[in-house]
């Protein structure tokens, strides 16, 4: 199933707490250094909920994974 162009989920702080588990603080710290993507529309943060998970992708380390199997 593709989404039709355009269209786009978009999460608010406590959603992306939901998705990804950092914690509000950690959430605004990468905000502010820029390390995390996403949009400001006015004083609420958004973050595309595609992009977030590129994201964690391209930057989190699989675990439970020993080092001879990667």
């Amino acid at each position: 199933m593709q989404k039709e162009p355009g269209t786009r989920r978009w999460l608010t702080v406590e959603q992306l707490m939901e998705v990804v588990p950092l914690r509000k603080s950690r959430v605004y710290y990468l905000t502010h250094t820029r390390q995390i993507p996403f949009v400001r529309l006015g004083k609420t943060l958004l973050f595309d909920y595609d992009v977030i998970v590129n994201w964690v992708e391209s930057h989190g380390e699989p675990t439970g994974l020993s080092r001879q199997a990667q």
